[in-house]
Order: structure tokens, then sequence, then C-alpha cells
């Protein structure tokens, strides 16, 4: 359990399968949701929590979009997205395009741009 997508989200780690249902995270389709108003910290430590099951896992099932055999690309591409916007920098995302995302990623800008400020 961590804090990343809302107080007490929860991933599921079915050992035996080595299976990860991440939950709001590590979505193919969408940008990292981090809790409102503005809890980028929480959402990068619920990165790491989640990077040893993603290590170990044969298959990572988000809540949002397909489920996948390299979890550690999804984890990669959060954390590239993250780490681009607490640098001032703009990310390159092919998720930004998808529909709703540039309405998240103008908050994120925001929250970062304030969290950095």
């Amino acid at each position: 359990m961590h804090d990343a997508h809302a107080p007490g989200h929860a991933a599921v780690w079915l050992s035996g399968a080595r299976v990860l249902l991440a939950g709001d995270m590590l979505s193919d389709v969408e940008l990292p949701l981090p809790f409102d108003p503005d809890d980028l910290p929480a959402y990068l430590a619920g990165l790491d929590r989640l990077a040893p099951y993603v290590a170990r896992a044969r298959v990572v099932v988000p809540g949002h979009g397909r489920p996948t055999s390299d979890g550690a690309a999804r984890l990669d591409a959060d954390r590239r997205y993250l780490d681009a916007l607490l640098a001032g920098r703009a990310p390159e995302d092919p998720r930004r395009a998808n529909p709703g995302m540039a309405e998240v990623h103008a908050r994120l800008t925001a929250l970062a741009a304030a969290l950095c400020g």
C-alpha cells in the first residue's frame, strides 16, 4: 500500500504467478496521476515501492491500458516523465497525445513548477 495515486492506494503482488496488479499506475495510455492537489513526492515514492515487484514481474497489469511483460519500461517511462517535469523540461512522452492527457500534463507541469519553485 502507498499514497501515490490516492491515499491508501494499493497494488497486488501475485507471487506464484509473478503478476503485479498495479492499480492506477504504470499505464501505457495515461500519464502519472498523483493524488490532488500536489502529491508528486508520494507518487515518486509509490514508484519506488513498486520497483522491486516490477523487476520480478512476468506481467504487469495497470488499471488503465494494456498489460505488459515489460513493466520496467512502464516504470522508466513514468520516472523519466516526472523527472523531466521536476527539472523544468518538457517531457517527450507519447501518452501526452491521448485523450484527456493535455489537461493532466498542464496540471502536472504546474505542480512540478510549484514544488521546485
